[in-house]
């Protein structure tokens, strides 16, 4: 990849933080969500398509997982040609013993709503923003 230097550069951009007990989520993501979604916009995203697939019956790992396909459903809609990459990791405190571990990947365990959305994927929701970027991709 020496040819692409001059428009790949290796240095991350990294960020460091204080924590909070009211963090919610850590949204880590590839440059194929951020250039075309504002860190703003893609925590509301996370956060709502969060919300609706708990309220579906989906386990706190599970909703993590829908709101990443969401969020990279979205990008993809909004005409990224970048790679895309996103890892929501769910920080908020669990109460004790008010949800036990399940093995990764296990449908079973999941409500039927839950389950056909792991099946089927999830949907965008309906006051999401479906704008094409407009201008190039800086890759």
């Amino acid at each position: 990849d020496h040819c692409l230097r001059p428009y790949v550069i290796p240095e991350p951009e990294i960020s460091v933080f204080a924590r909070h007990p009211r963090d919610e989520i850590l949204l880590l993501a590839s440059d194929g969500l951020w250039d075309v979604l504002s860190n703003q916009d893609a925590t509301d995203l996370a956060l709502r398509s969060i919300k609706r697939a708990r309220e579906k019956g989906a386990s706190r790992k599970a909703a993590a997982r829908v709101a990443a396909t969401v969020l990279t459903k979205a990008a993809v809609d909004r005409g990224s040609r970048d790679n895309i990459t996103v890892v929501i990791i769910d920080l908020a405190p669990t109460p004790a013993g008010s949800e036990q571990q399940r093995p990764c990947g296990d449908k079973a365990a999941l409500t039927p709503a839950a389950a056909a959305a792991a099946e089927n994927g999830p949907q965008l929701p309906d006051d999401t923003d479906q704008q094409q970027p407009t201008g190039g991709s800086d890759a």
